[in-house]
């Protein structure tokens, strides 16, 4: 309560400024409030982005692998496939070649 004899003081004291001085403090101070309310609102807002962008992030990590892994299997089938025919188009000539000799 000193606080308050303190205030009523000063206001006594230096009359309209000191009441213009006691507004401007009460009024700073409900802004400090109310800004420290909206920091923390804004932090909160950040923290979700953030979440739903680590979120996002390994979905498409998890789509890329899939991707990869899938045209490696395409790429694995079309060389085997292209192995094999090699190997009997090959194996055909040299029949061939047999033959007529």
């Amino acid at each position: 309560m000193s606080d308050g004899v303190n205030l009523l003081g000063m206001v006594a004291d230096y009359g309209g400024i000191g009441l213009l001085a006691l507004y401007l403090a009460a009024a700073a101070r409900r802004g400090e409030t109310k800004m420290d309310g909206l920091v923390e609102k804004f932090q909160a807002q950040i923290s979700e982005l953030e979440t739903k962008r680590d979120a996002d992030e390994e979905r498409l990590r998890v789509r890329y692998d899939q991707t990869i892994e899938k045209l490696d299997e395409e790429r694995r089938a079309i060389q085997e496939g292209m192995a094999t025919a090699i190997t009997e188009g090959m194996a055909e000539m040299r029949a061939h070649c047999k033959v007529k000799k």
